[in-house]
């Protein structure tokens, strides 16, 4: 009975994986427009106007890991925007075009440098001090008050039913890299504050994820998500 258990609990981490939310207890500010007094500044929708950066995705297999193309993270960078302003009413731009190419019409000012110097020091940013420098820069320059960035991994197992059997053979026998896959953390989402650059709020998931758009793994992220402050006020 213990081991049936034990089972249907590991299987129940590959079909659905698990999530954890994190918020920063500073005040939340906007900058593109002035709060309302009344309103609390511990609200994440206050950062009505956000940017979404491109995903990033990696196949992640036996052997090796892949970068998709760009193409596959345009899309899923399209779907957390829509998402985002559709169910949650934010505002929310995805930066990149259909073909993963960043899009220069956004770019209000070049006080902070140019589209092309925006995206490599977001891709180069290797510390957090360089995150949050890259990611104040970039949401100045799109008059945005948060930056959006999100990353996963796809577990390259193969594909239909026999990819499934093959999956929960992998449990049956306690595979230990499965084990592994499915137990760490493989996707994260992470609302950055323009006014300082840091992160005020994130949400990690961990099981089988795979990119499969909006229904799924945007929802996933987003769902929780308080929604954002009504329009009106962000006067």
């Amino acid at each position: 009975m213990k081991f049936h258990v034990t089972f249907l609990f590991l299987a129940g981490l590959v079909l659905f994986g698990c999530a954890s939310e994190w918020r920063a207890e500073q005040p939340v500010k906007p900058t593109t427009y002035r709060l309302p007094a009344y309103r609390s500044e511990q609200s994440i929708g206050n950062l009505r106007k956000l940017a979404v950066l491109p995903v990033h995705i990696r196949r992640v297999g036996t052997f090796s890991i892949v970068d998709q193309d760009e193409r596959q993270e345009a899309g899923l960078t399209h779907d957390a925007a829509r998402y985002l302003s559709e169910e949650k009413g934010y505002e929310a731009v995805p930066v990149v075009d259909n073909d993963g190419a960043w899009r220069a019409e956004l770019l209000v000012t070049n006080d902070h440098g140019s589209l092309q110097q925006l995206g490599d020091a977001w891709q180069g940013a290797g510390s957090e001090q360089d995150v949050a420098a890259a990611v104040s820069k970039i949401g100045r320059a799109l008059k945005v008050d948060g930056v959006v960035s999100i990353w996963l991994e796809e577990y390259a197992g193969g594909e239909g039913v026999g990819a499934g059997l093959m999956g929960m053979a992998n449990i049956f026998l306690l595979n230990g890299p499965l084990l592994y896959h499915i137990m760490h953390t493989n996707a994260e989402a992470v609302i950055h504050e323009t006014l300082s650059g840091q992160p005020i709020w994130r949400t990690r998931l961990s099981g089988d994820v795979e990119r499969r758009g909006q229904p799924s793994v945007i929802k996933a992220f987003f769902e929780n998500l308080e929604n954002a402050i009504p329009a009106r006020l962000a006067k």
